[in-house]
Parts: structure tokens; C-alpha cells; sequence
């Protein structure tokens, strides 16, 4: 999709974009041309928004309707949408499978993201297209899970044990060969240590129905800014999650009860970012629960600050990206003692990973060497996904 524009163009087709990414009715759009509306569909594309931005110019075609007038918008865009739509079909499908292969395992699991989110955000599953399916699975169902998935013919990405892989992340990744869509299997929502969210206060928020659940409102939320506080607070995709999830769960929402989980949690710093982002690029959030008029103020703004170039619409992501996601991973988190705490575990394994790493081969030097492997990305047996997050 061609959305190549002169620079004034181009600023002007990025403020169409940020409007359509807005919650609510579209102020300033009236004038949008043609090429406005194909430059800003090519932004979407490039932030992984094109449904949901395809969505909101369809369903505003009376106020849109000078742009939409010649047809060039929907010539352009057609194949594009039923590429998209059949993604999200297939990715649909497959969640639709893995919570009937559980079901059949008597495994109860909530679908994170994807075409659930979708759903609960804007009404209709296929706004929102993901890489992978994600589904949270209580941990001491872990084993269970895997060796159900195994035995359906998945493969998981790596060869460390699983006793070792849930101490130092929150997820595994598996794969099917005869399908092009990866799956996590998440116990938690984010690396271990780095926010304090035990996995059972998350259950303790699922509603099931039978063994299918689902998160309710402020739990929702704290997985949303999670998953921002994961892609370095850098991510437009996961910031608008958040801004349309306190728009939908507004009315609903007890934020006295959210604002005390966050505290709790260690997440201030990261709403307190994610609140001032979003005011950047949409004015006044009507939702305030965290880095604001407290202690974690300076840092959230200071933070937001760094983390702003990457959310700009127009700027594609660079290979320097990982290293500010690296830095606001651990800046963004509430706890000096945390942020200490972090480091030391990725410099300084515990006698317990390598024990959960190494077996029943106690050696200290092979075992570091073993674990370093792990870390730098090297095979230690078999080898493991490329892009995988090693903590």
C-alpha cells in the first residue's frame, strides 16, 4: 500500500490517522480527501491498526464522504481488507481449536488478546489482528497444557525444561507445523519479578463459563498496561488498546479498586506513562489512575518524554528501539528495589534456576555456561525461537 506523501501531506494524513484511532465521534475529518484517507490506511497498515481504522472511515462514510466520493479509498484498500479479515479468521479458528483441545483436557483458559479483545473493545472480533494466539492457563496446569499440546502435534520453541522457563518468563511459544500461527500459553502476564501479580489473584478475577474464562474489567486493564510496559511503552497499537478499554469499561469500572491494584502491583509509573501519551496525541483523558500528582510523577513524565519519538505515527521502528524498550523495562517499574532486582536476576541466576536448568548436573561453572548460552541467545541443546524475551 503506497501512502508515499510530500511532508505537509504527510502531517496532514497523520493527524486523520490519530483522529480515527480515537474513541468517540471524529472532529476535523470532514475535510479528509482521498488521499488523506489512503495515506492514513497506509499508517494503520504499518502499526498493525488497518482493521480497525479501515472500520471507523466505513462507519463514518457520511461524515467522510467527500474522501470517499470517487471510490478510490475502497479500490485501494479491498484486497487489503479481505487479506486482514482472512487473518483474523484463521487466527480465530485456531483459538476456537486450542480452547476445544483444553476443554477435552478438562483445562480451564481465558483467551488474552486477539479476537477476544477485539470483541470486548469494539463490538465485533475482527478490529484487532494478533501474530500469535494467546491463552493464560493456570501454572500448575502447565505440564498438563504441554503435553496436551505436544500430543495434538504442536512443538514448542525451545528445549530448556518448563520448570525452568516459568521462573524466568511468563509464557512458552508453540507451534504447529501444519499451521502458520504461533500460540502462548501465558501463567502470567509479564516477566517474573518485575511487577508483584500472582497468578492466582488473576484467577481469582476470571469469570468461567464452564472451563472458558474471561478477565473482568480492571484485571483486563492491568493486562493491557502490562502489555504496553512489554513493547517498551513504545507501541501505538497496545497504547490505543488501552485508551479504547477505559473508554469501553468506563461506567463499569471501579478505579478505586484499579488504582489500589496498581499500587500493589508496581504499574503507577507505567499508567502514569500510558495516561500521558495518550493525552499527546488525543487532549484530556477522562481516566486518571496512576503518575499523577504522586511520587512516580517526575519519573512517568520524564519516561513518556523518551518514549514518545517511537510513538510518533509517521516513524517506522528501528533496531535501536530494543535498547530504549531494555531501558524503560526496568525505569518504568515502580520499585527502586524491583529495578535492582531485575538486574541482578539476569546478571546473577539464583541456585534455583540453574537447578531447574541443569538437572540433576549440579556442576557450578557448566551450569553458568549453560545459563549464559540461554541468555546470549546460543543453542543449549536444541536451540530456541529467534525473538523470544530472555530475563
Amino acid at each position: 500500500m503506497d501512502h508515499s506523501r510530500g511532508r505537509g501531506d504527510g502531517k496532514r494524513a497523520e493527524r486523520f490517522f490519530v483522529e480515527l484511532l480515537r474513541p468517540g465521534i471524529l472532529s476535523g475529518c470532514d475535510e479528509a480527501t482521498a488521499d488523506d484517507l489512503r495515506a492514513a490506511a497506509g499508517l494503520a497498515f504499518a502499526h498493525g491498526l488497518f482493521l480497525l481504522v479501515d472500520a471507523r472511515i466505513r462507519g463514518h462514510a457520511a461524515q467522510l464522504a467527500a474522501g470517499l466520493a470517487d471510490g478510490g479509498y475502497e479500490a485501494t484498500v479491498r484486497q487489503q481488507r479481505l487479506r486482514h479479515i482472512s487473518y483474523a479468521l484463521f487466527h480465530e479458528r485456531a483459538e476456537r481449536e486450542l480452547l476445544a483441545l483444553f476443554e477435552a483436557a478438562g483445562l480451564p483458559s481465558v483467551i488474552l488478546k486477539g479476537s477476544a479483545l477485539s470483541r470486548d473493545l469494539h463490538g465485533e472480533p475482527h478490529f484487532r489482528t494478533s501474530a500469535d494466539v494467546d491463552l493464560l492457563v493456570r501454572p500448575k496446569d502447565v505440564p498438563a497444557v504441554d503435553a496436551a499440546l505436544c500430543e495434538a502435534g504442536y512443538q514448542r520453541d525451545n528445549d530448556q525444561p518448563l520448570s525452568f522457563w516459568m521462573r524466568r518468563l511468563h509464557h512458552a511459544v508453540y507451534q504447529h507445523p501444519d499451521s502458520r500461527v504461533p500460540v502462548e500459553i501465558h501463567w502470567n502476564f509479564s516477566i517474573p519479578g518485575f511487577f508483584n501479580l500472582d497468578p492466582a489473584e488473576i484467577w481469582d478475577s476470571v469469570s468461567l463459563d464452564g472451563l472458558r474464562g474471561h478477565l473482568e474489567p480492571s484485571m483486563a486493564l492491568t493486562l493491557l498496561l502490562m502489555h504496553h510496559h512489554l513493547h517498551g511503552c513504545a507501541d501505538l497499537r497496545t497504547l490505543v488498546d488501552l485508551v479504547w478499554a477505559f473508554e469501553r469499561h468506563r461506567e463499569e469500572l471501579d478505579s478505586g479498586r484499579l488504582r489500589g491494584r496498581l499500587v500493589s502491583t508496581g504499574l503507577c509509573v507505567v499508567a502514569g506513562i500510558a495516561r500521558l501519551q495518550a493525552e499527546r496525541l488525543w487532549g484530556p483523558q477522562r481516566w486518571n489512575v496512576g503518575g499523577q500528582g504522586s511520587r512516580h510523577a517526575l519519573r512517568a513524565r520524564l519516561l513518556a518524554f523518551v518514549a514518545g519519538s517511537a510513538l510518533r505515527p509517521g516513524r517506522r521502528p528501528r533496531p535501536r528501539d530494543r535498547f530504549l524498550h531494555a531501558l524503560i523495562h526496568r525505569a518504568a517499574l515502580d520499585s527502586p528495589t524491583r529495578v535492582l532486582g531485575s538486574i541482578t536476576k539476569t546478571l546473577l541466576p539464583s541456585a534455583a534456576d540453574l537447578r531447574a536448568l541443569n538437572g540433576n548436573d549440579q556442576s557450578a561453572l557448566p551450569g553458568y555456561v549453560r545459563y549464559f548460552r540461554w541468555r546470549l541467545g546460543g543453542p543449549i541443546a536444541g536451540g530456541e525461537k529467534k525473538g523470544v524475551r530472555r530475563r
